[in-house]
């Protein structure tokens, strides 16, 4: 009996032992393949791409890339590092990039697709007419405008008058009744489709030029005893004060700053004949001339 109880004891005691004992963990020691590649670390720029857009596909710097291949609306387009022109507003762009991975092997991997959008039209040129501009002319815009996607383009007209912006004219041509001359007019055109408006142009300024005044009145042809008189009248669009000259006349002719020539022919033999060239001045370089013959019979 003792030694049948040795034994069963014996067996308790290894069977506590083995209960104690766990098994030692370890950790992980491979390592992570640093070329894996996600659909997230792979895209194609510019995020927001048009028509006028060369397009290129951005990839880790440690990728070892190869081909790319594209895709216009899931349909294979072309094998190239970059894409341009090739697509229109609307289209859906996907590139594959083939890769090595780090055991050599070929893998793919595609990115987010993006779409083409709208490209806003751009003025190309602006032409104003006429070059030389009066308080009395209308100055008409010619504006040329390109959309890259063939959509029909819209123009907005704002126009300037010494910098400041002119409210109540709004259209391609512009009255320069209300301005004076001196004044430097341009218009600030802004292109738009029916999704976008381009960048606003502005065309070369223009100044309003001066305008020479205007001689109404004729000469009288006779002479009343033996005094010659003339008002001469005359008159200024742009309301300049005028004055006058002679600017060639016959001895002891004059006129006056209101314009009003006098002759005294007393005492001068007759028959005679004389000449005489009148100027208008406004005084910003602005002149009429008028040039008459007087001839003056005896017992007139």
């Amino acid at each position: 009996m003792k030694r049948f109880s040795f034994i069963v004891l014996g067996v308790f005691l290894i069977a506590g032992c083995e209960k104690r004992s766990e098994p030692v963990k370890t950790m992980f020691s491979g390592n992570i393949n640093p070329h894996a590649v996600s659909i997230q670390s792979v895209s194609i720029q510019p995020e927001n791409p048009t028509v006028n857009t060369t397009l290129t596909v951005s990839v880790p710097q440690h990728l070892n890339t190869g081909s790319v291949t594209w895709y216009i609306n899931d349909q294979r387009a072309m094998v190239a590092n970059s894409l341009h022109g090739d697509f229109k507003k609307g289209d859906s762009i996907t590139a594959v990039v083939n890769y090595t991975n780090r055991n050599g092997k070929q893998e793919t991997v595609t990115s987010p697709n993006i779409t083409i959008q709208d490209a806003p039209p751009v003025i190309t040129s602006i032409i104003l007419t006429p070059l030389y501009p009066t308080i009395a002319s209308t100055i008409h815009a010619e504006v040329q405008a390109s959309d890259a996607d063939g959509d029909q383009v819209s123009l907005e007209y704002q126009w300037y008058v010494n910098g400041n912006p002119v409210q109540d004219q709004t259209g391609d041509s512009f009255s320069c009744s209300s301005y004076k001359h001196g004044d430097t007019i341009y218009v600030l055109v802004t292109p738009s489709d029916d999704e976008k408006k381009g960048v606003s142009t502005a065309s070369a300024s223009l100044s309003l030029q001066d305008t020479a005044p205007v001689i109404l009145s004729k000469p009288p042809d006779t002479i009343t005893g033996s005094i010659y008189s003339y008002r001469v009248e005359a008159s200024d669009i742009d309301n300049d004060p005028l004055s006058y000259k002679l600017e060639s006349a016959p001895p002891g002719m004059t006129i006056s700053k209101e314009g009003v020539i006098s002759w005294d022919t007393t005492g001068m033999a007759l028959p005679l004949t004389a000449t005489a060239k009148i100027v208008v001045d406004d005084g910003f370089g602005g002149k009429a001339y008028q040039s008459f013959r007087l001839q003056i019979e005896k017992g007139k």
